[in-house]
């Protein structure tokens, strides 16, 4: 029979956390020794997460911060010779369950939750009109949106619009973008397409796909961000971001772009098309990376397929 004399870690971890709540504003952080900040606890450290947690735990102690272990074996408590094992409070990343979701399944979570980490989803590229975003577009294949921008900033206060553009010689074009991979092509590129939207299009850029396919430098992706971005088109652009994450979650099973642009228009609800490209695109570029994703900190891993995530 167990001494009823002997108390078990749990009710001093209650305890000591009640006279802590007592004895001093509720400070998270002044009361709580994170793992991976102390020497005593070889773990990695715990991230803050304010929008998931067990809310049992923090009904209880109102200053118990919400927490994230990333690859943490042990807690520990405020009382620091006392690590509680983890697996003795069981700490939901997620509010789903999410056992064998199908694709659709996915995407109501992938809404929620994605929707709230980018409520306003747009591009990157920084630009006033149709015709800066193609171009913005086109100098963007194989560079960053942030190179592009440092460029364009420049560049559109020469040539606004695609008179402006047509206007400047080729070596001077070639000057303003001469810090971006292959800007020889798209030097060219650009200004050709200026020339034949003048004298085509009446400076404007096409809002059909054909239309845009036909000008120098512009394949099937670049049209579809012009007409999802300026136009607001249901149309689903696929780079490398969309088609990765998009795999790895298991909405697609597919080995090209093209051939994830079609699966996903299938299952994606033609209102939400817009959003959902960018909600892909944003999450593979800052979590859901190519070499080193951010399994341990990434809101929708429950929903994910990927089967080296960490």
């Amino acid at each position: 029979m167990a001494d009823r004399n002997v108390r078990p870690p749990l009710i001093l971890f209650l305890l000591h956390a009640k006279r802590l709540t007592n004895k001093q504003p509720h400070s998270p952080l002044s009361t709580f020794q994170f793992a991976g900040h102390s020497t005593s606890y070889h773990t990695a450290p715990t991230e803050l997460n304010p929008n998931f947690g067990c809310s049992s735990i923090q009904g209880l102690h109102p200053w118990l911060p919400t927490y994230r272990p990333t690859g943490a074996s042990h807690i520990p408590s405020p009382i620091t010779h006392y690590p509680l094992p983890i697996t003795h409070y069981p700490l939901p990343t997620t509010h789903y369950p999410l056992p064998n979701m199908n694709p659709k399944e996915k995407i109501a979570v992938l809404k929620e939750v994605l929707g709230a980490k980018f409520p306003d989803p747009k591009s990157e590229l920084k630009f006033e009109s149709p015709f800066q975003l193609l171009v913005a577009t086109i100098l963007a294949a194989q560079s960053t949106d942030k190179q592009v921008n440092i460029i364009t900033e420049k560049l559109f206060k020469a040539a606004p619009d695609a008179a402006g553009m047509s206007r400047l010689d080729l070596e001077t074009l070639k000057g303003h973008v001469r810090s971006i991979n292959y800007f020889n092509n798209k030097a060219k590129n650009i200004l050709e397409v200026s020339r034949i939207l003048v004298e085509r299009h009446n400076g404007q850029v096409p809002d059909t796909r054909e239309g845009l396919e036909s000008l120098p430098g512009v394949g099937r992706k670049t049209a579809n961000v012009v007409l999802s971005n300026a136009f607001r088109q249901p149309v689903m652009p696929v780079d490398t971001h969309v088609h990765r994450v998009a795999n790895r979650i298991g909405l697609v099973r597919t080995q090209k772009p093209e051939e994830t642009e079609t699966e996903l228009m299938k299952i994606i609800p033609e209102e939400m098309v817009i959003d959902f490209h960018h909600y892909l695109l944003l999450h593979g570029r800052y979590t859901c990376k190519a070499k080193k994703p951010d399994c341990g900190v990434c809101e929708i891993r429950e929903v994910c397929d990927f089967p080296e995530k960490t």
